[in-house]
C-alpha cells in the first residue's frame, strides 16, 4: 500500500509543478522580450535620427543649389537689354531685373510686392494691367511695345 501513496504524491507534485511551469516560462519570455524590445526601440530611434540628419543635409544642399541657380538666372536676366518682370495673379511684382530697377530708380526690395499703380500714371497702369491679366489668363508669352508715363513725369516712354 505504500507504493500507491507514493504515486499519488508524485502525481500531485507533478500537477503542482505543471501549474507553475507555464508561469515560469511566461515570466522568462516576458523578460526576454522586454530586453529585446528596449534594444529594438533604441535601434529604431537611432535609425530615425540618422534618416532625419540625412534629410536635413540633403535639404541644405538643395537649398544651396537652388540659391546658386537663382543667382545665375538673375545674372542672365540682368544682362538682357529688356524690361523683365514676374507678377503674381494679383498683379504684384515678384521679380524685376536690373533694367526695371533702373527704370523706377529703386531697388528690387522697393518694387517687389507693389503694383503698377505705384509707378505709372493711372492710364498706363490700366493698360499694363490689361496686358498682364491676359498673359496670366492665357499662359502665353506676350511681347508688346508699350507707351507709358511714370508717376511724376509727363514724358511718354516707349
Amino acid at each position: 500500500m505504500r507504493t500507491p501513496s507514493v504515486e499519488v504524491i508524485s502525481n500531485a507534485a507533478l500537477s503542482a509543478s505543471a501549474a507553475t511551469l507555464p508561469i515560469d516560462v511566461l515570466s522568462r519570455v516576458d523578460d526576454y522580450l522586454g530586453r529585446w524590445s528596449i534594444a529594438l526601440l533604441a535601434v529604431f530611434v537611432c535609425l530615425a535620427l540618422l534618416v532625419s540628419l540625412l534629410q536635413k543635409r540633403r535639404m541644405q544642399h538643395n537649398r544651396a543649389l537652388l540659391q546658386s541657380n537663382k543667382e545665375m538666372l538673375a545674372t542672365i536676366l540682368d544682362s538682357v537689354d529688356a524690361y523683365i518682370y514676374i507678377k503674381s495673379p494679383s498683379l504684384e511684382y515678384q521679380y524685376v531685373n536690373q533694367r526695371m530697377c533702373d527704370l523706377f530708380g529703386l531697388s528690387p526690395d522697393n518694387i517687389i510686392g507693389r503694383r503698377d499703380e505705384a509707378f505709372f500714371d493711372p492710364g498706363s497702369a490700366a493698360e499694363i494691367n490689361q496686358v498682364d491679366s491676359g498673359v496670366l489668363e492665357s499662359g502665353k508669352k506676350v511681347t508688346v511695345e508699350e507707351n507709358n508715363v511714370l508717376q511724376g513725369e509727363t514724358r511718354v516712354r516707349t
